[in-house]
């Protein structure tokens, strides 16, 4: 049986008690709302906190709410089982629905929290493993090493990012909350994400992410998110794509800010494929249309073999993802 590290837990009843907390104990400190994968880390030694800060009796962390002109907010502890029953999720975005459903199994999603999923952590073959396991190599860089088990000589940590709402909700154009002593800040949720695969997300140790918000949906655009994995239930995605679309009298419409294309675990954080707008904006959603952009996607990545699916096999499922991803959102946009 694996043992956990010894710990000490905290349970704040609000939001500044929280803050208060993490600034008193900053990197000795991590937060847990589900613990879904905190828990198997420090299990397997890869995370060792102090203490615990848990999220769980914050109050206003578990809300959802939607207004028509300002659309969705989300507290960061609202689980993902919440999302799929929300009547307003599953009223205006459906996409986010599905991309909920799909992660993990029922009993997982009843427990892992939508912030969680946000801010988890990059995985890789040499990394998630036990601490018995990795005694066996040297110390790569996410373990404070000198050396990468995937990629010979690199001076970088190539661990993958595999968070299935990010991509979805990058899509969407989603903006997200995080809190301290010192007050707020608002950002977009692509800037939530380093690319670094040592420290993925740009969350500082005195801060804590608080609330999610998206747009209201704009008229005649759909959104869908098209996840690659080995089993239909459990699994990380092997890549994913998320897609968001505007269409007008069977075209695609003509504002590029109306597009966007995400994919997803193929490289350290969520990628943004460029120029998707200006590529199909007044075009039919045929198979020449879409062929140039998700051959366009295919050329923005290079994943790397520190997951499921060899990196070739991944690279060459991306065009296939993205025209599945688009028609699916051009089909949402046009129903």
């Amino acid at each position: 049986m694996r043992r956990m590290p010894r710990f000490e837990y905290h349970a704040p009843a609000s939001a500044g008690e929280t803050a208060s907390l993490l600034s008193e104990y900053g990197d000795a400190a991590r937060l847990i709302a589900g613990g879904t994968d905190l828990l198997i880390s420090m299990k397997q030694r890869l995370s060792t906190p102090e203490h615990l800060i848990s999220l769980s009796s914050v109050t206003g962390l578990d809300a959802v709410d939607y207004d028509e002109k300002t659309g969705l907010r989300m507290g960061a502890a609202v689980t993902l089982a919440s999302l799929t029953q929300s009547p307003p999720i599953k009223d205006k975005y459906p996409a986010l629905e599905a991309a909920a459903r799909k992660v993990g199994s029922v009993q997982v999603r009843n427990i892992a929290t939508l912030g969680g999923n946000l801010c988890l952590d990059t995985r890789c073959w040499y990394y998630n493993q036990s601490d018995y396991w990795r005694q066996s190599r040297p110390p790569c860089h996410k373990t404070g090493g000198e050396v990468c088990h995937v990629v010979e000589g690199s001076k970088r940590c190539f661990a993958v990012y595999s968070g299935d709402t990010a991509p979805i909700l990058m899509a969407m154009g989603a903006e997200v909350k995080l809190m301290s002593g010192g007050g707020e800040r608002v950002i977009s949720l692509g800037e939530l994400f380093t690319g670094d695969g040592l420290r993925p997300n740009a969350v500082e140790p005195h801060e804590f992410l608080s609330e999610i918000s998206v747009p209201p949906p704009a008229a005649g655009s759909g959104v869908a998110y098209v996840k690659l994995r080995l089993r239909e239930e459990v699994d990380f995605p092997i890549m994913g794509v998320a897609a968001r679309v505007t269409m007008s009298d069977g075209a695609f419409g003509s504002a590029p800010q109306g597009f966007k294309v995400v994919l997803n675990a193929v490289g350290s954080a969520p990628v943004e494929v460029e120029g998707a707008g200006e590529m199909l904006a007044g075009k039919a959603p045929e198979q020449a249309a879409l062929e140039e952009v998700a051959q366009v996607a295919r050329a923005s990545v290079h994943p790397q073999a520190n997951t499921a699916g060899t990196p070739e096999y991944r690279r060459m499922m991306v065009p296939v993802l993205v025209k599945h991803a688009l028609t699916e959102a051009a089909a949402a946009a046009s129903s």
